[in-house]
């Protein structure tokens, strides 16, 4: 994998849960931006998402612009029962990505599928040998 796309892993990696932790991630990307020679263009971009209340609406465009965006499926979308001190208030709303859905949309990119999943041609049979 290129060091880019690595970078690019790692720092989304970073994400929890709303506000605050984009704002961490925004300023680790600052951080990274004004401390380092030849940082990606992305981390810049991230680095510029304005310190304001719309930061996480801002990161989540960011990530529909990318190229790469293309690689994940639409989220499934369910209700959960959500309680507050111990009494049911409401259904809440969870999304996540099916593993079936990840795969299926992953394995239209042959060189990614590969990259990612099996590795280079040899080492998924060198890994089963090897456990």
């Amino acid at each position: 994998m290129s060091d880019a796309w690595e970078l690019e892993l790692e720092l989304l990696s970073l994400l929890g849960e709303g506000q605050a932790s984009v704002k961490r991630l925004r300023n680790l990307c600052s951080a990274i931006a004004k401390a380092c020679d030849g940082v990606p263009d992305h981390v810049r971009e991230i680095a510029r998402i304005a310190d304001t209340t719309h930061r996480e609406r801002d990161l989540h465009r960011w990530v529909r612009r990318q190229p790469w965006s293309a690689l994940f499926p639409s989220p499934f979308t369910f209700k959960v029962p959500e309680e507050r001190e111990g009494v049911r208030s409401d259904d809440g709303e969870i999304s996540c990505l099916l593993p079936h859905e990840q795969f299926s949309t992953l394995s239209d990119h042959d060189e990614l599928f590969e990259e990612m999943i099996t590795g280079e041609p040899g080492k998924l049979n060198e890994f089963w040998t090897e456990t």
